[in-house]
């Protein structure tokens, strides 16, 4: 834990792993990482979540989704399998977790169909800095290894669908993450120590 070496401000919060971990624990014990990823999430490409289209969608990719269930949408239901592992270094977060993604297909009459079921491992490093009493974020390495563990439409064609991941990074998830990071949290007196913590005082998202 890094020292705190002035008295200079009433209130001083130390966050080592430890505390991001026991929140991760609790969250996942709680069943509390939990995430639909749907159409409506996504500000650009939204139709690369069809099973019907001209261009690039996932019912092109996985031909098998198209054919089962044409001119219908398709859902991502994501649940932690484990607690996520954080790792605090100068300047950066990194997060390791693991959990299952759900496919379902969503046709025109609101009914949910099954697809089959991905295990995901990621490997995710954020890029902490400071700016006007601003921290702020951005991610800069970002794996995903996903394999097909059950299907209700067949054998999943692996290269396929690491492509659709890859590009589900580039176009929906790295954005998300980023413009949260852009935003930044405001952060009066916030410091970065060299050392596996964060010591700060009064810091709260800015609205």
């Amino acid at each position: 834990m890094a020292p705190i070496t002035d008295s200079k401000i009433m209130v001083y919060i130390t966050l080592s792993d430890y505390v991001f971990n026991t929140m991760f624990y609790q969250a996942h014990k709680h069943n509390m990482l939990v995430f639909n990823l749907t159409s409506k999430n996504i500000k650009d490409k939204k139709d690369i979540l069809n099973t019907t289209c001209s261009g690039l969608c996932i019912g092109k990719f996985i031909p098998q989704i198209g054919k089962a269930f044409p001119n219908s949408t398709v859902e991502l239901h994501m649940l932690s399998t484990k607690p996520p592992v954080t790792n605090i270094t100068v300047g950066a977060l990194g997060v390791r977790a693991e959990g299952n993604i759900t496919l379902f297909a969503r046709k025109s009459d609101k009914s949910l169909h099954y697809l089959f079921t991905i295990y995901a491992k990621a490997s995710i490093k954020v890029n902490l800095s400071m700016a006007n009493e601003m921290i702020h974020g951005k991610l800069y390495d970002t794996k995903i290894q996903t394999k097909v563990t059950d299907s209700a439409i067949g054998t999943i064609n692996d290269r396929a669908l690491q492509f659709l991941v890859d590009s589900a990074i580039i176009t929906t998830i790295e954005p998300m993450v980023n413009g949260l990071g852009t935003k930044g949290f405001l952060c009066h007196r916030q410091r970065i120590y060299n050392s596996n913590s964060l010591i700060l005082n009064y810091c709260r998202t800015r609205s």
